[in-house]
């Protein structure tokens, strides 16, 4: 298992991770949904303002954190972890927190 800045080229991988893994949890629309927003977060959030991390598996994206800056009154930065998705498959495997644990870290 590899922890990894997330790439351009991973972007329709990734997509396609959170539109499965919210489709399976919740319903077919929620990963529509949730898939437009990763969408959206990767073509028009400045990288300033973004960061992501893949978990990859045999060079397979089995996870996905995303980390945005959050606005605050104050000098200090924040981000908010939000969305998060794991592979149906790999779920329960602790990759979510070890991925998480990664960003926090990175």
């Amino acid at each position: 298992m590899n922890f990894l800045l997330f790439e351009k080229p991973d972007t329709q991988e990734v997509i396609k991770l959170f539109t499965r893994g919210f489709a399976a949890t919740e319903r077919e629309g929620e990963g529509k949904f949730i898939a437009n927003l990763v969408s959206n977060l990767i073509s028009e959030t400045k990288p300033s303002d973004l960061f992501c991390y893949v978990a990859k598996d045999y060079g397979a994206v089995v996870g996905c954190i995303f980390f945005s800056r959050f606005i605050v009154p104050s000098p200090q930065i924040a981000l908010i972890l939000s969305p998060v998705a794991i592979d149906t498959e790999s779920q329960g495997k602790k990759i979510g927190q070890r991925l998480i644990r990664y960003g926090i870290e990175n």
